[in-house]
């Protein structure tokens, strides 16, 4: 437009007659200029109309992790004690998961549920911080009950992907090898993995008591 001025100022300059001419030629030939550029720069940006859906599945793992919180897991066998060693280990496998469905189950006598699966790492992460055998009413370990309980959290997850069993314990349960093959059984049919990690020595050692004592069974024996 600014060029089309200056060409008509500079045709009337040389007359009245040949402004007028200049002035009735091209007059939408600006117009019809911006118009293809307008569409030739749409043409390029590639736009798209209508509504599109796409299905996605989110791969993420599933794990529950079982700790161990019986009162043997105070043993010092491994310093500073078992059920330290095995919380250090569980928050590195906490802090490598990110992005997956994490669930945290304690145990002792029976299981306890203290985090469902959840993306939120550094709750569970404070939860496990936060574990110890006086939170428990009744002593006791009951091993394949809490990895029961762990794999029905499991098997009630509607998203993710793989799922897997983290167990950590010094291996003592009260329920024998049969009751323990049989949840392993179980898993395995429902297509979990269970991963054991134990925790301790293998020649055993005493238990400290709140007391500062060693912990003696019902013969006044120390347990070891």
């Amino acid at each position: 437009w600014q060029a089309r001025r200056r060409r008509l100022r500079a045709a009337a300059g040389w007359s009245a007659h040949l402004g007028r001419q200049a002035a009735a030629m091209g007059r939408h030939s600006t117009l019809v200029l911006g118009v293809v550029a307008l569409m030739a720069a749409l043409g390029l940006a590639g736009p798209r109309w209508g509504r599109a859906s796409q299905a996605t599945e989110s791969r993420a793992l599933n794990v529950v992790v079982v700790m161990d919180i019986s009162r043997s897991m105070l043993a010092q066998d491994v310093k500073p004690d078992r059920l330290t060693r095995a919380v250090g280990i569980a928050r590195r496998l906490v802090q490598d998961l990110e992005g997956d469905r994490l669930a945290l189950v304690a145990f002792a006598a029976r299981g306890y549920l203290l985090s469902p699966l959840t993306l939120d790492q550094s709750a569970l992460a404070l939860q496990l911080d936060a574990l110890d055998p006086e939170v428990v009413s009744e002593g006791g370990s009951g091993l394949g009950a809490a990895i029961s309980q762990a794999a029905e959290v499991l098997k009630a997850a509607t998203q993710g992907g793989d799922k897997a069993v983290v167990v950590f314990s010094d291996g003592e349960s009260f329920e024998g090898a049969e009751a323990l093959t049989s949840v392993g059984e179980s898993l395995q049919r429902a297509g979990i993995t269970l991963v054991l990690v134990p925790v301790g020595g293998s020649t055993g050692a005493r238990i400290p008591d709140p007391d500062g004592t060693w912990h003696k069974d019902a013969d006044g024996q120390e347990v070891i």
